[in-house]
């Protein structure tokens, strides 16, 4: 009987440890990527697969959308690789951040509640530059040689939000 508590202890708290990585999930799905996991596993990506914190998303000759949990997205181009160092979302602002690093490739962000947190708790990276946003939509692509391209969007009402960009 012991034995059985213990087991189930151990199945309860790894079901629980997994259900708060989950920070979001790809919602479109073409052609070929993949996502690396922090503990180095490799994981085909699909349609509906949960993203973690620190995931590693690379696409092929596909492309790859994720909506995060507070409705934040990102679309990658082929051939583009995206890591998610931190993401935190709470209801309070205050408590949530967000910071990745598009290493290859294009990759466009369109904040959702997030874009309601400060502005220095959000950072995308590029190899050449840091990109402060505020509620706003954009792309960025960083080339073979890792220069950075950010281009700044309007909305569907024609509102432009911002982004500071830093070498």
């Amino acid at each position: 009987m012991r034995l059985i508590k213990l087991v189930l202890v151990a199945i309860l708290s790894l079901s629980a440890g997994s259900a708060i990585a989950d920070i979001g999930k790809i919602t479109t799905h073409e052609g070929s990527g993949e996502v690396i996991r922090k503990d180095g596993g490799r994981l085909v990506a699909s349609l509906s697969l949960d993203i973690h914190s620190y995931d590693d998303i690379r696409t092929g000759n596909g492309r790859i959308e994720i909506t995060f949990d507070d409705d934040s997205t990102v679309k990658m181009s082929p051939n583009s690789k995206l890591v998610i160092d931190e993401f935190v979302f709470d209801p309070n602002p205050k408590k949530s951040k967000m910071a990745f690093k598009v290493a290859a490739g294009t990759a466009r962000f369109a904040t959702g509640k997030l874009g309601l947190v400060d502005k220095n708790k959000i950072k995308i990276r590029t190899p050449t530059a840091t990109i402060g946003i505020r509620g706003t939509d954009f792309t960025t692509t960083v080339d073979e040689i890792g220069r950075s391209l950010v281009v700044l969007l309007p909305d569907a009402d024609g509102v432009v939000g911002e982004v500071v960009v830093e070498s």
